[in-house]
């Protein structure tokens, strides 16, 4: 198998996937399966809606938690 981010994946962990991919995406099932990775998808909005998201994070002082 060619090196993908799902080698990067530890057994039965979360491989979350964020937006769409132009191309069609590849990846061999059996792979996911034996290692029991939990698959989830999260779309994010459009251009002006990140732009809108950060302007609204900067005047409110919003911050990251970090641990």
């Amino acid at each position: 198998m060619p090196y993908t981010c799902l080698t990067l994946v530890k057994k039965r962990d979360t491989f979350i996937m964020v937006g769409v991919p132009n191309d069609e995406l590849k990846f061999k099932l059996m792979f996911v399966i034996a290692k029991k990775i939990k698959w989830i998808g999260s779309l994010i909005g459009s251009i002006q809606d990140i732009k809108d998201m950060l302007k609204f994070a900067s005047e409110k002082n919003v911050r990251a938690i970090v641990q």
